[in-house]
């Protein structure tokens, strides 16, 4: 065997050996892509959710919105009827003072 056919048969040896070591690494590897990937697939997932309740989010905030709206409004409205409550029982209270005014006035003939 001449040096170069020993270097050769060296090199055959070594790269076999090398090879074999290095088999679980690109098993691994190949592991850890595949995890990656669904990790990744799981992420896209996971924000297409997030969008999704992001927008529903959204709506619902349009929803408060409009009821602040219309709470506001009936508010307004109820202040409104509060003003005329206030009127209306200012009003009956002169009423009452005139029919005891009345009433008095009854009495004073019915007495003379």
């Amino acid at each position: 065997m001449t040096n170069n056919e020993f270097l050769l048969a060296m090199s055959d040896l070594l790269d076999q050996k090398l090879k074999s070591e290095l088999q679980p690494i690109n098993s691994r590897l190949h592991s850890i892509d595949n995890n990656l990937q669904n990790i990744d697939n799981q992420i896209q997932n996971v924000e297409g959710k997030v969008q999704n309740v992001e927008g529903k989010i959204q709506i619902v905030e349009g929803k408060i919105q409009i009821v602040d709206t219309e709470l506001q409004q009936i508010t307004g409205r109820l202040q409104n009827v509060e003003v005329n409550l206030q009127g209306t029982t200012d009003r009956l209270q002169s009423v009452e003072v005139n029919l005891q005014g009345v009433t008095d006035r009854i009495q004073g003939v019915e007495a003379n």
